[in-house]
């Protein structure tokens, strides 16, 4: 492979826009993150809902991790329904 270890950690973290959301993280070039501030005008509660539960199967293909693998299913529940509340 071309690159070393070290690009191609950098590589990764940019395209997976890990940086764009976690302060800290240094990489040279950065996807930006999704503009929330509008979300309630652009995007359905449904459609929130479902991406922050599953974004994978809300949106095939996105590099957005499941950040809440790790909750029981009430609390992902739970947490789910008050970001999609918020962000609307």
């Amino acid at each position: 492979h071309p690159l070393s270890e070290v690009q191609s950690g950098r590589l990764l973290i940019g395209e997976l826009r890990c940086a764009a959301c976690h302060e800290g993280i240094d990489a040279d070039s950065l996807k930006q993150a999704p503009e929330l501030a509008s979300a309630g005008s652009r995007l359905t509660a449904d459609y929130v809902r479902r991406f922050l539960a599953d974004s994978a199967a809300a949106h095939p293909g996105t590099t957005m991790p499941d950040v809440f693998g790790t909750l029981s299913t009430g609390q992902r529940d739970e947490t789910v329904e008050s970001l999609t509340a918020y962000l609307m």
